[in-house]
């Protein structure tokens, strides 16, 4: 790892989360409500208010509400949330970035059916991305259109077709990007990159950014009805669309500003309010650029939550497996296999289930292995 990493062993930090565990489980603490280490400011008052409504609504989720059942649903969570802590603990950051590069990156895997892929390579932003014909959307509306290919694939969460993952449009797939959320009716979009980054151009301004502002695409135009920040990285637009006949259709735009690609973010709690605040919109579309990195990382840490919310262990290399079923290459590195993980141990922070103090070698070890691949970190700070 090199000489900037701490000489605390990984595994005297996870004896001491233990220790420190077994006390706690022989005092019955309070119910304690989920706070942030990552508290933002915000510059507007509505914009504090929206976001204290959100931090509550993650606290409720989580905890599972004031009745009995609330109450099981909230110590099955805890129990797999800390078994999921320990074992990260054990294994450390260094060595979990070993394990994704050996498991998903340096292993050759077989690619899947992708006859519509390679029949429409102009509709697909990076000739190294490929679509699996198996899971990919396929376009039926307007139904005079012939071409019913777009560089997007359903995402099943626990048998439920929860997420479409999708590239960031191109001038010559915007048409084709409105047809699909008119058609499966994405009351949620989550983007995931900027237009523009480091110089290089990523995504389309597909949507209209002004309030007031419209945009024709295809048969469908485009109004920007509301623009609210949410958070200082979240900029929520309130969008109508209006097709050639008249019908309307309203959906929620989210922007995650400032996630560098092949990065990670330095916000870990925000990835769950974000998926909080999608978590009502099925199917919810997710893009990136390439749509498999930032967008397979979010959808990674949903169905990881699912799944320890189910009273099931979570395995990381079983979930990025699963995603990529439906999804080739879900996440793309190393680091953002790593951050992945990183969020469940900050939100076992914030429920007091493990101290800072704790987490520190863990957290010093991913700080310096970023550092040393020289990735780019948001807002110039370290994660």
């Amino acid at each position: 790892m090199g000489s900037c990493c701490p000489k605390e062993s990984v595994k005297e930090n996870s004896n001491s989360y233990r220790k420190s565990k077994a006390t706690e489980d022989s005092t019955k603490a309070a119910p304690q409500k989920t706070s942030s280490s990552e508290n933002e400011r915000h510059s507007k008052k509505d914009v504090n208010n929206s976001n204290a409504q959100q931090k509550k609504d993650l606290s409720n989720e989580h905890h599972g509400g004031t009745s009995a059942g609330g109450a099981d649903a909230e110590e099955v969570f805890d129990k797999q949330l800390a078994i999921f802590v320990q074992e990260t603990l054990e294994i450390g950051a260094p060595q979990l970035a070993r394990d994704f590069i050996e498991k998903h990156y340096n292993t050759v895997k077989p690619l899947p059916k992708m006859d519509a892929y390679l029949a429409h390579r102009d509709k697909n932003r990076y000739g190294n991305v490929v679509c699996n014909d198996e899971t990919r959307v396929v376009l039926s509306w307007p139904p005079n259109n012939p071409n019913d290919y777009i560089h997007a694939n359903w995402v099943y969460i626990r048998g439920e077709k929860k997420y479409i993952c999708t590239q960031g449009p191109t001038l010559e797939t915007m048409e084709d990007f409105w047809r699909m959320v008119f058609q499966e009716k994405c009351k949620g979009i989550v983007m995931l990159t900027e237009t523009m980054e480091s110089g290089k151009a990523k995504c389309e301004q597909y949507w209209p950014k002004l309030v007031g502002e419209t945009m024709k695409s295809g048969a469908c135009t485009i109004l920007n009805k509301k623009v609210t920040e949410v958070e200082k990285m979240l900029i929520s637009t309130e969008l109508e669309i209006t097709t050639l006949n008249g019908e309307k259709f309203n959906c929620e735009h989210v922007l995650w500003t400032g996630w560098p690609d092949h990065g990670v973010p330095n916000e870990y709690l925000a990835t769950l309010r974000l998926i909080e605040r999608m978590s009502n919109y099925s199917p919810c579309l997710v893009h990136c650029s390439a749509g498999i990195g930032r967008t397979g990382t979010i959808v990674g840490i949903d169905l990881c939550q699912k799944t320890l919310k189910s009273g099931q262990k979570a395995d990381m290399n079983e979930i990025v497996k699963e995603i990529r079923k439906y999804r080739f290459g879900s996440v793309q590195t190393d680091v953002q296999f790593v951050f992945m993980h990183a969020v469940f141990l900050k939100l076992a922070e914030s429920r007091k289930i493990v101290t800072e103090e704790q987490l520190h070698t863990f957290f010093a070890n991913y700080r310096c292995y970023v550092v040393e691949k020289k990735l780019p970190l948001w807002n110039n700070g370290i994660l």
